[in-house]
């Protein structure tokens, strides 16, 4: 029983940190008050404390409480602005190995909790509204919410260090897809809906399989033009 109220804390907290509610560098409420926020006892609080510094989300410090650690990877990197075609290219190769591993990682993590996060996103993508640069924002929130619901905070500071260079490449992409819109706008709504369907399912293999074979079909359309 313990362990269940362990990770239910655990994944609560996670959330709250993903979704800024308890800020980067800023203190976490104290053992009292999450014991209260939660309804669980304070030995439950520091069983899920430990767990989320043994990962590196949050640090103690003596006399002060816990922490939530600062993010690597606000820094944009210093890879600079999209230089050509050629990177944006390679950007996309580069999310193909990334993306992959983290819906791999999404579906076989055991703390679950997060995958919520992945189906808004979805119900989202769902509604393309035809401006490039509005429906590349929530092409980005799919895929940033797959990397949040993988429990390796590595993965999201990864895909935020290149925020700027994924939008750009997903914003292109629509401006350039001028030969049937409509059908690529299908094809990638059938994409994201397998992917989550994976996710869901936890299989780990095949949500792999499909972020990469997603991000190269997006390659693909971009350099030949078609849905």
């Amino acid at each position: 029983m313990n362990q269940n109220l362990g990770d239910r804390v655990y994944n609560a907290v996670l959330d709250k940190i993903v979704r800024q509610e308890f800020p980067e560098a800023g203190r976490l409420p104290s053992e009292a008050k999450l014991a209260e926020m939660f309804s669980v006892s304070r030995p439950v609080i520091r069983e899920a404390l430990a767990r989320l510094r043994d990962d590196g989300l949050v640090t103690s410090r003596k006399g002060s409480g816990s922490f939530v650690r600062s993010r690597i990877g606000n820094s944009k990197a210093e890879i600079g602005p999209i230089g050509g075609i050629n990177q944006v290219l390679q950007c996309h190769e580069f999310r193909a190995e990334v993306e992959g591993a983290a819906a791999a990682a999404a579906a076989s993590n055991p703390h679950r909790s997060l995958i919520h996060l992945v189906e808004e996103a979805l119900s989202r993508v769902q509604s393309e509204t035809g401006v490039p640069h509005t429906d590349a924002t929530t092409d980005f929130e799919f895929h940033l919410a797959v990397a949040r619901a993988a429990g390796n905070p590595y993965y999201e500071f990864t895909m935020r260090s290149i925020c700027d260079h994924l939008l750009f490449a997903m914003t292109l992409g629509r401006q350039l897809g001028i030969r049937d819109p409509q059908e690529r706008s299908e094809r990638r709504r059938t994409e994201h809906q397998a992917i989550y369907a994976a996710i869901a399912a936890g299989n780990a293999d095949g949500a792999r399989d499909l972020m990469r074979k997603h991000i190269l079909e997006s390659r693909h359309r971009l350099l030949n033009g078609g849905p």
